[in-house]
């Protein structure tokens, strides 16, 4: 009876013993390999922010070589050294676009000739050159080439008339007053011919630029890399280091020291590790306790079901990331797989000896379909053309990035591939897009594309450039495939540079306004003046309005700037009450304020009487919106105020359009006054403005009247108010009263 009732007891303390070591061992094997998981995860994440750091300073290396080889960089700094434009394209580009702390330009003898630090310029700092961080740098770079260092970069370029010049270049990891940076050491060469040459024998002058690699730019470079916590740290201070044993904590931190290319401990990167492994086994801990009282067969049941999820999640997975990668409309790919899939080639890039072209296309006038034809036609269109761009050029990688931009990929085996294409596509866009339901319709397209690595080698600066030299183009006018240029950036940092002037002069009402009479046909007496607005900035200089008017009209300024314009003519004006004043409205001023409001408000502050202001608008008013043109200029007119078209011949207004809109006024365009003495053409258009304006009972007037001959033709042709440089330049309003007291006397 007794042994009966044991067997029972020994039976279940078997299989309870046998469960408890299959459990264990199952569990230890988790164990393991999670461990297993976890160390791998340390040492590869360890490995791959080493080859980040690395890359780095190769990147920076690529980014300034543009900067250095460049016949403008040359001229302006070998022999006599310009430090206006050092500090305009090296201090102030630098630093303010490409985020460089300190910039420098030392001579052949490695004499400093130009600094600029924290946004000031000292031509005469004394740079530490004997500095180890430095002067190991610039000594390695000028040694003669048989005895150079691996570490510095040689390029061949090709000076175009048959010669090569050596360019050298040279980036490290370096601590500098106790702060990490990125020190790039590079020659300046010329592109082209050197003009003025060094003497021979003489050495290349050298642009030395320091990246600081602060806590921010860690931050941001430790996301893009994908390693949150990113940081400079005292190795003393973490509470393990790259090769330790590890903590069971999931999240824990991770480092790797790093060196300079002379053995000099430059410091420790830490970042926060996420340990897979560990964080799995903690989440199944609960279900390893539960699992201790359950038989062998249900934990392998168990596994079997984890497993089938697994593979399922899995899948459920790979379906997302593809369709993460995916444009909804047109099925191309979208920002995110391009972004990979550039990294990828420029891989090969960097590699090898090909080329490739990166292409930025947008479509000129989509907003104008989508606003006649509806948004589904827009989408039509848009599919419409990834089909054919994808037929025509299957060897390009194209992804949609935005509502109408498309980015392609070329592969080029010499530089006017990437032209070529780039041509061509805008060939095949010009064709008519046949939509179901609908007309044909145009899909015209401006184009702009960068080359690596002749244009950068970093996507960022591909991908800008490309945009600037789309910008271009559709500044242009659009229709136009441009490759990029040096030009293109100095462009947008003269912009960037006279906005900031614009804002502070706008801020300290610094324009001046200048005034131009308007006379009669007989030449004798002044009917009114034109307000023309000038600028002389203390340090840019006198800045032409061709100039600085886009600027403002870019950035929104021009509404500010043009009540500024109004209220001081207005306000100099009510001197000489028996003339009127003309002032110019842009397209923008009118699209973005209520002109009549201003204008009323403006001349009511000022006590100028309404009948006797001019404003004066070109044809671009006509193409931004018909409709709110005509309701300004019948509120303007409302007022009193007369209302007259600027430029007139250079656009498209044709009678419909002088009717519909009601001008008040015509003048006629300079270009057509200059040739009046030696073209018979353009007295024939003239006269034909001339008649039409009588005719529609409107009066002209004719803009740059500069000798006898051209005053003569139109005195006798019948206009009415003439204006130029034959009878007087722009006046400030002193000079002008004294030419008004002149013509008073002469009456």
């Amino acid at each position: 009876m007794l042994t009966a009732l044991k067997s029972p007891n020994r039976l279940v303390l078997t299989l309870a013993v046998l469960t408890a070591a299959m459990l264990a061992i199952v569990g230890g094997s988790f164990y393991l390999a999670y461990t297993e998981v976890d160390r791998v995860t340390a040492e590869r994440q360890a490995s791959t922010v080493q080859k980040a750091v690395s890359s780095q300073s190769r990147r920076l290396e690529r980014e300034l070589r543009p900067e250095t080889i460049w016949q403008d960089a040359y001229t302006n700094t070998a022999g006599h050294p310009n430090g206006d434009w050092m500090r305009e394209f090296y201090g102030e580009y630098l630093s303010r676009l490409l985020g460089y702390a300190e910039i420098y330009v030392v001579d052949g003898e490695d004499k400093p000739v130009f600094g600029f630090e924290d946004g000031k310029t000292d031509d005469g700092r004394q740079f530490a050159l004997d500095a180890p961080e430095v002067s190991d740098m610039i000594t390695a770079l000028r040694s003669p080439f048989g005895s150079l260092s691996p570490l510095v970069n040689v390029t061949d370029v090709d000076l175009g008339n048959g010669h090569t010049i050596q360019h050298r270049s040279i980036a490290d990891v370096r601590l500098i007053d106790g702060k990490p940076v990125n020190l790039v050491v590079q020659t300046i060469v010329p592109d082209s011919e050197p003009t003025p040459a060094l003497p021979a024998g003489a050495r290349p002058p050298l642009l030395i630029a320091m990246f600081e690699l602060d806590a921010n730019y860690m931050g941001r470079f430790g996301r893009s890399i994908g390693f949150p916590g990113l940081q400079w740290t005292d190795p003393a201070s973490l509470k393990s280091a790259t090769g330790s044993a590890l903590a069971p904590s999931p999240q824990r931190q991770q480092s790797t020291p790093v060196y300079s290319f002379v053995g000099q401990k430059v410091g420790v990167i830490a970042w926060d590790v996420d340990l897979p492994g560990s964080r799995m086994l903690q989440a199944m801990s609960g279900g390893f306790a539960i699992a201790g009282a359950l038989v062998a067969g249900i934990a392998l049941l168990t596994i079997v079901l984890v497993r089938r999820q697994t593979l399922q999640m899995h899948d459920a997975a790979k379906r997302e990331a593809v369709l993460a990668r995916t444009d909804f409309l047109t099925g191309l790919p979208n920002r995110l797989a391009f972004n990979e899939e550039f990294a990828r080639q420029l891989d090969r890039v960097r590699e090898g000896e090909d080329l490739l072209g990166v292409v930025s296309l947008d479509l000129d006038r989509f907003k104008t379909l989508n606003d006649t034809m509806g948004q589904q036609a827009g989408d039509r269109a848009l599919v419409a053309l990834s089909e054919r761009l994808s037929t025509e050029f299957p060897e390009c990688f194209m992804a949609r990035t935005g509502g109408d931009e498309f980015i392609l990929l070329v592969p080029c085996g010499v530089a006017d591939h990437a032209a070529v294409t780039a041509n061509r596509m805008r060939a095949v866009t010009d064709q008519p897009f046949v939509l179901p339901g609908r007309p044909p319709v145009m899909l015209n397209c401006s184009i702009g594309f960068a080359i690596a690595p002749l244009h950068g080698a970093d996507e960022q600066d591909l991908l800008r450039r490309a945009d600037l030299a789309l910008h271009s183009a559709k500044k242009d006018g659009g229709g136009r495939a441009y490759g990029f240029e040096a030009l293109m950036e100095a462009r947008v940092a003269r912009g960037l540079v006279l906005e900031a002037a614009l804002r502070k002069v706008l801020a300290t009402d610094g324009l001046e306004v200048a005034f131009q009479p308007l006379m009669s046909a007989d030449g004798q007496n002044v009917l009114g003046v034109e307000a023309l607005a000038r600028w002389t900035d203390a340090e840019l200089g006198p800045i032409s309005p061709v100039e600085f008017i886009p600027v403002a009209e870019a950035t929104g300024l021009i509404v500010e700037l043009g009540e500024t314009i109004l209220r001081k003519a207005v306000r100099a004006a009510r001197a000489w009450p028996e003339i009127g004043v003309s002032v110019n409205v842009s397209a923008q001023q009118i699209q973005l304020v209520d002109m009549v409001e201003t204008v009323r408000r403006v001349l009511a502050e000022e006590g100028f009487p309404l009948s006797r202001l001019e404003i004066e608008l070109t044809e671009s008013v006509l193409v931004a919106d018909e409709a709110r043109a005509v309701s300004q200029i019948r509120g303007l007119q409302n007022l009193g105020v007369k209302v007259s078209l600027d430029d007139f011949g250079t656009g498209y207004a044709n009678l419909l359009y002088l009717r519909q809109f009601g001008f008040d006024k015509l003048k006629i365009d300079r270009n057509f006054v200059r040739d009046l003495d030696t073209s018979v053409e353009a007295q024939a258009m003239v006269m034909a403005m001339i008649t039409m304006s009588n005719s529609l009972d409107l009066g002209i007037t004719a803009e740059g009247v500069e000798n006898l001959e051209q005053f003569d033709f139109l005195r006798l042709a019948g206009c009415d108010r003439l204006q130029g440089f034959y009878f007087s330049r722009p006046l400030s309003a002193d000079d002008l009263n004294r030419f008004l007291g002149g013509q008073r006397k002469a009456a």
